[in-house]
């Protein structure tokens, strides 16, 4: 019997590098820390966070992953998710912090009488950030594992006419974080001399879709638009496949216009 699979997906806009200088990892622009780290419970983790003792804040700052000399104040947001997935696994939590643009969210398991934290992972938030910089849903039904619980993290950013979200999944092999696809899931640009575009993309977990608007001389696009499918001129599918030796999703052929609408 294989592996049980945690399917985490993770999003992330263009990032600050002081919010990720510390991070020794970089998926699209998301800081990710995956150093192994022993905590006493993630509620102590959250209530030093908290906390008016410096001591204890800095200490309860480095174990969540921040860079506490970057950070000496508390953050302005703390709190923590459990997840439950059964007797068998034991539950999954995630304990995020938010320092006004600057986002983390780190992921722990049960380890011996004490928790482990996995994986810690940081953006620059500067922009509009919805949804949520984190959530807890499902994997799609899809070409890859069987449905499983799926954490999404969500965060964009940008500039001077440009604005992109981006996206990326792990699959969590025992304690052990595996990157299964990662793609820019909105994109949009505007500038003087060039005409303005959008670009909207979501995996089904059996192909990518993508809407497109080129050319658009006469109308900025708005930078936080949740556009529909029909808003969009061009709409193509890729087809994807699970590639089980390499545990990830990989494109099985080239992109072509759907043959139906895809779901938003």
């Amino acid at each position: 019997m294989g592996p049980r699979i945690l399917l985490f997906a993770f999003a992330a806009g263009l990032a600050c590098a002081q919010g990720n200088h510390a991070f020794p990892e970089h998926v699209g622009n998301i800081g990710l820390n995956r150093a192994p780290v022993v905590w006493t419970s993630p509620e102590s983790i959250v209530r030093d966070l908290q906390s008016n003792d410096e001591a204890a804040l800095a200490k309860a700052q480095r174990l969540l992953g921040l860079d506490e000399s970057y950070f000496r104040d508390a953050p302005n947001e703390a709190g923590l998710q459990y997840f439950f997935l059964g007797a068998s696994r034991g539950p999954i939590v995630i304990v995020r912090a938010a320092h006004y643009s600057f986002e983390y969210a780190a992921v722990a398991v049960p380890s011996k009488g004490t928790w482990k934290r996995i994986a810690v992972f940081s953006c620059w938030c500067k922009y509009e950030n919805e949804p949520a910089f984190m959530s807890i849903g499902y994997s799609p039904q899809g070409a890859g594992p069987a449905p499983a619980p799926m954490v999404t993290v969500r965060a964009v950013g940008g500039g001077s006419g440009d604005y992109e979200q981006t996206e990326a999944w792990f699959g969590l092999i025992d304690d052990r974080l595996v990157e299964i696809i990662s793609f820019a899931s909105r994109k949009t640009s505007c500038h003087p001399e060039s005409p303005c575009y959008n670009l909207r993309r979501w995996f089904d977990g059996r192909q990518m879709i993508e809407g497109r608007n080129d050319d658009l001389r006469n109308t900025q696009p708005a930078m936080n638009a949740d556009l529909a499918v029909r808003d969009f001129k061009s709409i193509t599918c890729t087809p994807y496949k699970w590639n089980a030796a390499n545990f990830r999703y990989v494109p099985s052929g080239p992109a072509a216009p759907c043959r139906a609408t895809p779901p938003k």
